[in-house]
């Protein structure tokens, strides 16, 4: 865990960057499942106003962040090594979240597997 942490070169930066990109598509995945249960809803405002619509949901969690994670590689590439840590920091953190909220849904969605009407009950 200390290694994720401190590392901080452009290639482990990308390295993380993809590792949150992929976790921000299943966590859109794992909330069009548990809404689609009609348990849960989407507690994130703007991505509640396009969730509704799966498809449109699926392209704009996919394409912006790529895109946005794409410009931030090339804007990194000549970032000083006092500038990579903050980045750094900033997107251990974004990682750290993502991966609890994709926990979250892999609890909540084994749950429902598990027993729907324990979900009813409550």
């Amino acid at each position: 865990m200390n290694y994720l942490i401190k590392r901080c070169s452009h290639s482990d930066i990308k390295n993380k960057m993809v590792a949150i990109y992929i976790l921000n598509v299943t966590d859109m995945i794992f909330t069009l499942m548990l809404c689609g249960t009609g348990y849960f809803m989407e507690v994130n405002p703007l991505v509640a106003t396009f969730s509704s619509n799966s498809l449109v949901s699926l392209l704009t969690k996919a394409v912006i962040p790529a895109l946005l994670f794409i410009y931030l590689y090339f804007r990194m590439k000549p970032a000083t090594s006092a500038q990579l840590k903050k980045a750094n920091a900033l997107i251990v953190a974004m990682l750290f979240l993502y991966a609890v909220i994709n926990m979250s849904h892999i609890v909540w969605l084994s749950v429902y597997a598990i027993n729907p009407a324990l979900l009813a009950a409550g």
